[in-house]
């Protein structure tokens, strides 16, 4: 109780100047102050409508997806393994990728190397070219890479995977195909269904 008081009391003389403040540029608002004020509403709304768009998708996904321990069960439905190396970029270390059960799904073929690709940015302006990639190895025929690089650093996934020491892994750029997962339609589908809603709503 007695810290309470004391917060109140701190706050207090700030709330006062706040409310001061507040209440001479609102005499402003019918002569122009309402234009700044409209525009601060658009980018809130198309900000929140696009971070509610994403969770959408991504839940959507997640709702489809499979645990990268039944991996073994799911490579099993294809009917061919072909030469060459698939990469399936990714942003999930515990699920298959959507990308390869999707082609999995539609072609019923495997490479044979599949690499599960994740690119990381840290909280450090560079990461060192030692320290920025790291494997391990799910099941035969399949590889989940982890690649770090700074805040600093411009990723470049065929580099360091040409780079990587990674054993078994040899990597041909004419062989190989990178799989790029694309959400910006099922976004932008998730966006409107969220705009449709919140109109609906108000009318």
């Amino acid at each position: 109780m007695v810290r309470g008081r004391a917060w109140a009391a701190a706050f207090l003389p700030l709330g006062l100047v706040d409310l001061a403040l507040f209440s001479s540029n609102a005499l402003k608002i019918p002569s122009g102050g309402w234009f700044p004020l409209a525009i601060g509403m658009i980018v809130f709304t198309v900000m929140s409508t696009w971070r509610e768009g994403r969770q959408l998708v991504f839940g959507r996904l997640s709702a489809g997806s499979v645990p990268l321990s039944s991996l073994t069960g799911t490579a099993e439905a294809a009917e061919a393994r072909v030469s060459g190396t698939a990469v399936y970029l990714t942003t999930r270390t515990g699920d298959v990728p959507v990308t390869f059960l999707n082609n999995l799904k539609h072609n019923k073929v495997l490479h044979r190397t599949v690499l599960f690709v994740r690119v990381v940015t840290e909280n450090i302006p560079r990461v060192a070219r030692e320290n920025r990639v790291r494997a391990h190895q799910p099941c035969s025929g399949f590889l989940q890479i982890d690649i770090d690089f700074g805040f600093a650093q411009t990723p470049n996934v065929p580099r360091e995977l040409g780079r990587a020491d990674i054993p078994g892994l040899i990597l041909y750029p004419d062989q190989s195909l990178i799989v790029v997962i694309t959400l910006s339609v099922g976004l932008w589908a998730a966006i409107w269904w969220v705009v449709a809603s919140l109109f609906s709503a108000t009318v």
